[in-house]
């Protein structure tokens, strides 16, 4: 995916422009949590290549290194030094994307001038939640190449420990018996939120359903699951997701996980 990524926001260099709104802040605990939206937009002919992000600028140290760390690598960047003008590494970003996209598809230009690939690349991160233990992102996005059958999407997320700025895991969350216990929850709760409003039932089998790879992601209603493009069913299937409310979940939850999520 990295490669793909690259070469689509390479060839994207007709119009390239890079915007940052003003500054805004989350109310958050303690000391404040500062983000500003910084986005990116390049097009070409059929060809587009957009991001966006909520870049945190104040708060807790290890809290905004760790976001800064899973912004950039989920946009296959270098996380550049606190102080860095994003506008200008952004661009520069985008300088060396067209560079490589000239040299791969070279060849491809050279043997037939009338080549022109369509592709497409957008991607979305967003701060979702910020409470006095912990904040969340998520992401989202879809891409396609040239020739597919059709894009990929996908969205996931991550929540992360205030104080630490640790990315919290599963087993941050959940006991050893509680994520056991937890898949028969995530069945029922995948059934009544999202295939039964949908008019179907799902392709997978009860007996051989698994947790998404994706984290859990806290947020202010519960627990969010999400499942990848195919990882429980087909395409069509889309990304099957359900939220599951804490008092649900907080007999299967580590000590850890209730003081973050503040269940008894």
């Amino acid at each position: 995916m990295r490669k793909l990524r690259n070469l689509i926001a390479l060839l994207a260099v007709a119009l390239f422009t890079t915007e940052a709104t003003a500054q805004s802040s989350v109310p958050g605990y303690g000391q404040q949590l500062q983000t500003t939206n910084y986005g990116k937009k390049l097009g070409r002919g059929t060809m587009s290549y957009e991001v966006s992000f909520d870049y945190p600028e104040l708060g807790p140290r290890p809290l905004i290194d760790s976001i800064r760390v899973c912004i950039f690598r989920s946009l296959d960047m270098q996380t550049p030094p606190a102080g860095t003008d994003l506008d200008a590494y952004l661009s520069q970003e985008g300088n060396k994307f067209f560079n490589k996209a000239e040299k791969d598809y070279a060849e491809e230009m050279d043997a037939d001038p009338d080549f022109y690939p369509t592709e497409s690349y957008q991607q979305k991160i967003k701060l979702i939640a910020n409470t006095s233990r912990y904040v969340s992102y998520s992401f989202e996005g879809h891409e396609y190449a040239t020739g597919a059958a059709h894009g990929l999407s996908w969205k996931y997320g991550f929540s992360f420990e205030r104080t630490s700025g640790k990315t919290l895991t599963w087993n941050d969350i959940f006991t050893p018996t509680g994520l056991k216990q937890l898949i028969r929850i995530v069945d029922r709760q995948l059934r009544a939120q999202y295939y039964g409003p949908m008019g179907c039932e799902p392709s997978y089998s009860p007996s051989e359903l698994t947790l998404p790879a994706a984290a859990p992601v806290l947020t202010q209603k519960g627990i969010l699951f999400t499942y990848g493009a195919y990882e429980i069913g087909a395409y069509a299937e889309g990304l099957p997701h359900c939220t599951i409310p804490y008092h649900l979940l907080a007999a299967l939850m580590t000590q850890k996980g209730k003081t973050l999520t503040n269940q008894k």
